[in-house]
């Protein structure tokens, strides 16, 4: 029987999967080429969603070589990752009988805002992410983490999430998984393990 469930961000809770949409809207407004601009993005984006380096750092870099405020620059990437309405629907109601986590790979300021703009701090039990735990999917870390600090085994937890490598990290553990492809599927599969009305 599930007992908890791990939420995956990007690509789950949002459709949105990287920094595509955003990099392929704003190039030509940066003079830069979509590619240039998702590679600027991501280049202390690691360091950063695991902590080791300051969030501020992280934007005032990337906002000082596109001569934008940094502010803007954190909406303008943060409004190309919307909110999928039906998959927080899900959470409400599976948080009624099971305990919620979102459990993601990301930079705490970006989640946080997006936590505090959608309202969705209470539809989850715990908020457990790469920065707040020093280690990122698909390493086991953070696998163990969740369990330990959701008090649950493997076999009582149910993951979901995009990405083929970090449903296989879960695997390994014994964690029951569902990869995220589309909203009507992922549905299909989760009536199969969660009970919601």
């Amino acid at each position: 029987m599930i007992k908890t469930v791990l939420f995956d961000y990007a690509g789950v809770i949002t459709p949105t999967k990287n920094n595509f949409i955003f990099a392929t809207n704003n190039s030509k407004r940066f003079g830069l080429t979509p590619k240039e601009l998702m590679q600027m993005t991501y280049e202390n984006w690691g360091d950063t969603a695991l902590g080791k380096q300051k969030d501020s750092d992280f934007w005032n870099q990337i906002a000082n070589k596109l001569k934008i405020k940094p502010q803007e620059l954190m909406n303008l990437v943060i409004e190309t990752f919307p909110i999928n309405k039906k998959m927080v629907d899900v959470i409400k109601k599976t948080k009624v009988n099971h305990t919620t986590v979102l459990f993601s790979n990301q930079i705490e300021s970006w989640l946080e805002k997006v936590i505090d703009d959608n309202k969705l701090r209470n539809i989850f039990t715990y908020s457990i992410n790469s920065y707040n735990v020093g280690s990122r999917k698909p390493e086991q870390k953070i696998f163990l983490e969740a369990l330990k600090i959701t008090n649950s085994k493997p076999e009582e937890t149910l993951f979901v999430d995009d990405s083929p490598e970090n449903i296989e990290a879960a695997r390994q553990i014994g964690i029951n998984t569902i990869q995220f492809d589309n909203f009507e599927q992922f549905l299909t599969e989760y009536k199969g393990y969660v009970c919601i009305s």
